[in-house]
């Protein structure tokens, strides 16, 4: 190899080396982020969300291997592992969820499980999207299309919503996980504002807290 040439590649391999070490630090996880934070995540690192896999790359590599010639019945997770429920509810605890994730286990949301994933919080909230929620605000229909209350208390009764495909409506009133300090109105006309509703929904103020209300977000 001709002396120019070498110096040549041992410059490219040094620079390369220098950048790829600067890529992982952390002053430059946004540049490999796929996307923005999402609210309340801003101050996050890499690491807080995404842990590194049990084993060795080597052990990691081997095991997929394996699996993709038959010869062991699960893959496994290479180097870092996948961000599960578990990762989110480590900062995210509400025991008055109305909607945790483990109760759609029940043999009933089955079809629900493999249809929309309902059992995992991924499906609702996707990170690196910039948004809170990443669904429809109708999700609703997908369980509650045969609401009927014997003594409704709303003005514009649940079945009459319901019958006139007024999805986007439920989240104006119930929270989805609760909580949140807020009184469910009686009176469709103290519904929450629709484009209150999405702002939040994208990356605005929680409409249903008590702050919130004295805003005078409740309308």
């Amino acid at each position: 190899m001709k002396p120019h040439a070498r110096i040549g590649y041992s410059l490219g391999l040094i620079s390369a080396v220098f950048l790829l070490f600067w890529f992982f630090t952390e002053n430059a996880q946004p540049w490999h982020a796929p996307g923005p934070a999402n609210p309340g995540h801003a101050g996050f690192s890499c690491g807080d969300c995404h842990k590194y896999a049990p084993g060795t790359m080597r052990q990691q590599l081997t095991s997929n291997v394996r699996y993709a010639l038959g010869l062991r019945t699960s893959p496994v997770d290479f180097v870092h592992a996948r961000v599960d429920n578990q990762t989110c509810t480590n900062c995210h605890q509400n025991p008055r969820d109305q909607h945790p994730v483990d109760r759609f286990l029940e043999p009933r949301f089955a079809d629900l499980r493999r249809t929309l994933a309902v059992d995992q919080c991924i499906t609702c909230h996707q990170e690196h999207t910039g948004r809170r929620v990443n669904v429809e605000p109708t999700f609703c229909r997908s369980c509650h299309q045969h609401v009927r209350l014997k003594n409704d208390p709303l003005t514009e009764p649940h079945h009459v919503l319901i019958a006139s495909g007024k999805w986007s409506s439920c989240l104006r009133c119930h929270p989805y996980h609760g909580g949140h300090g807020w009184e469910v109105p009686t009176d469709n006309n103290q519904m929450i504002d629709a484009e209150v509703l999405l702002r939040y929904l994208t990356d605005g103020p929680s409409p249903w807290s008590n702050s919130s209300m004295e805003n005078g977000v409740r309308e």
